[in-house]
């Protein structure tokens, strides 16, 4: 029986940053004496190894599990920062493999980790269905722009269907603006705030090196605010 939580970040919209989201809240909650491994969801656009600076050429990656060549464990790549991921490294090969052995290999993982954070693609369809499927509950991802806002409402929605349930909501890349507040979206979509990460630099140069920001400018911002959804998150469940 799977232990751990499996928690799909989601938010059905390019560039709300759910990536950067995945690897920075893995950096946090490891900090908390978890044990996290992050699963590449993105099939046809994944950029978790990208986002660490990853050489996956010569490993095995979840492609090769949806082959049936490797295990999940074979093909876990084990960060400098203490926690593991699960990358791809070849679109194309993972999208003609078996993605609907998703599901069970997240429960696999789930007998070994705390918790199983699927970063999830920018678009319904393959990959997002099969993420949803696997989670027991969902984080969503917005930035305060209209447009994101209403995605993530249809979003949750969406893995509600999937019976993949809320356990809050991130609003990413806060500042100002006229946009609505991050309480005020979280109550438009109906689910708790877990935190609002503000628009700090120190991201993008994080990214750039290949790193969280948590571990590359630990006193920005953007660290401080992700240290805090982490910890809302790992006391948090799905309701």
């Amino acid at each position: 029986m799977a232990g751990g939580r499996a928690v799909a970040i989601a938010g059905v919209k390019g560039g709300v940053g759910k990536t950067t989201l995945s690897l920075n809240l893995a950096a946090a909650l490891v900090s908390t004496s978890r044990s996290v491994v992050v699963v590449e969801a993105s099939i046809a656009a994944p950029d978790v190894a990208d986002g660490l600076h990853l050489d996956v050429a010569n490993r095995p990656t979840l492609d090769d599990v949806f082959a049936g060549e490797a295990t999940a464990f074979d093909a876990i790549a084990t960060t400098a920062h203490g926690y593991g991921v699960l990358p791809i490294s070849d679109p194309r090969a993972a999208a003609v493999s078996d993605v609907d052995r998703l599901p069970r290999i997240v429960e696999v993982l789930q007998r070994q980790y705390d918790l199983v954070l699927l970063d999830t693609p920018p678009a319904m369809g393959y990959g997002a269905s099969q993420a949803f499927d696997a989670a027991d509950e969902t984080l969503l991802v917005t930035t305060p722009r209209l447009s994101a806002v209403h995605t993530a409402r249809r979003t949750e929605t969406t893995t509600r269907q999937y019976g993949s349930r809320p356990s809050g909501i991130v609003v990413n890349r806060t500042g100002p603006g006229n946009h609505p507040k991050p309480q005020r979206i979280a109550n438009y979509v109906g689910v708790k705030l877990l935190g609002a990460v503000p628009d700090d630099d120190a991201v993008a140069e994080a990214t750039d090196a290949g790193e969280p920001v948590i571990t590359h400018t630990p006193e920005s911002r953007a660290a401080t605010a992700l240290r805090d959804v982490g910890k809302s998150l790992a006391v948090s469940r799905s309701r």
